[in-house]
C-alpha cells in the first residue's frame, strides 16, 4: 500500500445519531489531526432515528456536508447499530477506510505514513485502531480482536466479513475469536505503552439524555432510552457535558 496511492482519496463510514453538535467536534478534530492529509474524503453516514428533539436526522447530514461534498447518507426509519455499520460497510469503495461513530474525539496528530505502515506490514493485517487507553506493551501493539474504536480498516476485510454479517448481533462481539475470520489480525497505532490518542465524548451526552448502550443478548442492538433523571441531576449532567465540550474543542484547537 502506497502512502502517496492512498492518500488521494478515502471513505469515512460513520454511524451516528441525532446528536450534530457531538458529530460536528468529533469531525473537526478527525480533519485537524488526520484527515486533512487526504486530497479527497467521502463521507458514508447513517443516521439512526434517536437523539435530540430539537433536531433532525438531515441536520446531522447537513454537518457532514460542511467537511465534504462528497457524502452518502441513508437516515432509517428503525434504529439499529449492527444494521447501520453493515449499510456503511457496504457503500465503502476506497483501498481502505476510516470506521468512526459520531462521538470520538482524536486528541494529537495521526501520520498518515505511519498508519500505512502498519496496515501494509503484512496482507493479513485488518485494522490499525487509533487507542483509547495507553498501548499494550507488545511490539507492535496487538489488538486482542476486531474493534470499533476509530480504526483504519483495509477494505479486503469486509469484503469477507460482510457476507457473513449478521444484523441481530453486536458488530464486534460476533467477529471475535470467529473462526472464518481468524487468520486477520487487528493492530493498534502508535509505538508500545504509548498513551491514548481518542476520547470517547459520548457518553457525557448519553447520559444528560437518558440513552444506555443496549446489553449482552439483547434483542434490539441499538441505543435505549432510559427514565430521564431528576431535575437538579439532570442540570448537573447538562453543567459537565456544556463544560467538556468546551474543553475537548479548545484542546483541539
Amino acid at each position: 500500500m502506497n502512502p502517496d496511492t492512498f492518500r488521494q482519496k478515502i471513505d469515512v463510514a460513520i454511524t451516528a445519531t441525532i446528536r450534530p453538535e457531538v458529530l460536528d467536534l468529533t469531525l473537526f478534530s478527525f480533519y485537524k489531526h488526520f484527515l486533512h492529509q487526504f486530497q479527497e474524503t467521502r463521507l458514508i453516514v447513517n443516521v439512526d432515528p434517536l437523539g435530540m428533539e430539537e433536531h433532525q436526522a438531515a441536520d446531522v447530514v447537513d454537518v457532514c456536508r460542511r467537511y465534504s461534498p462528497q457524502v452518502v447518507s441513508r437516515c432509517p426509519a428503525r434504529a439499529s447499530f449492527a444494521s447501520a455499520v453493515k449499510w456503511c460497510w457496504e457503500h465503502v469503495e476506497s483501498t481502505a477506510f476510516l470506521h468512526l461513530e459520531d462521538d470520538w474525539l482524536l486528541k494529537k496528530p495521526i501520520r498518515l505514513e505511519a498508519v500505512v505502515t502498519r496496515l501494509a506490514a503484512s496482507d493479513d493485517v485488518a485494522s490499525v485502531r487509533f487507542n483509547l487507553a495507553r498501548n499494550p506493551a507488545s511490539d507492535p501493539p496487538v489488538s486482542s480482536g476486531l474493534s470499533l474504536n476509530p480504526s483504519v480498516f483495509r477494505r479486503a476485510f469486509i469484503d469477507q466479513a460482510l457476507p457473513l454479517f449478521s444484523c441481530e448481533k453486536d458488530p464486534e462481539k460476533q467477529f471475535r475469536n470467529f473462526t472464518p475470520l481468524a487468520h486477520w489480525k487487528f493492530f493498534y497505532h502508535g509505538a508500545p505503552r504509548e498513551p491514548a490518542c481518542v476520547i470517547d465524548i459520548g457518553k457525557k451526552w448519553r447520559r444528560l439524555h437518558g440513552f444506555q448502550k443496549w446489553q449482552p443478548g439483547s434483542p434490539v442492538v441499538s441505543w435505549q432510552k432510559q427514565a430521564s433523571p431528576a431535575s437538579a441531576r439532570k442540570l448537573f449532567y447538562r453543567l459537565k457535558y456544556r463544560f467538556f465540550m468546551f474543553y475537548w474543542r479548545h484542546i483541539v484547537v
